[in-house]
């Protein structure tokens, strides 16, 4: 399967403000979990690396709107990365970060 990371933020954000969720007197909060690297498969038009890119810029959009993220890796894949999990996170990665074999 394919893992469309950036578009999975972009909808958490819109969904977040559709609720009134403004990281003022609301707290928001994206929960993160993914199974790989970022990729929509040979045919799409963006490589996995700027689909990561993509995913980081979204993420801190909604973070300069005061959303929080955790973001939760799932599997051996080698194409999870911990560094972009950590990325995607809010501070301080340690406390809204992991990565787990199964669940």
């Amino acid at each position: 399967g394919w893992t469309n990371t950036p578009e999975a933020i972009r909808q958490s954000g819109a969904e977040l403000t559709r609720a009134g969720c403004d990281g003022v007197a609301r707290v928001c909060l994206i929960e993160l979990v993914t199974d790989g690297q970022p990729n929509l498969g040979p045919t799409y038009a963006l490589s996995p690396a700027q689909l990561q890119a993509q995913s980081l810029q979204y993420a801190a959009d909604e973070k300069g709107k005061g959303t929080f993220f955790n973001a939760l890796g799932v599997g051996s894949s080698s194409g999870l990365s911990e560094s972009f999990l950590a990325s995607v996170a809010s501070t301080p990665a340690g406390s809204h970060a992991a990565r787990i074999g199964d669940y």
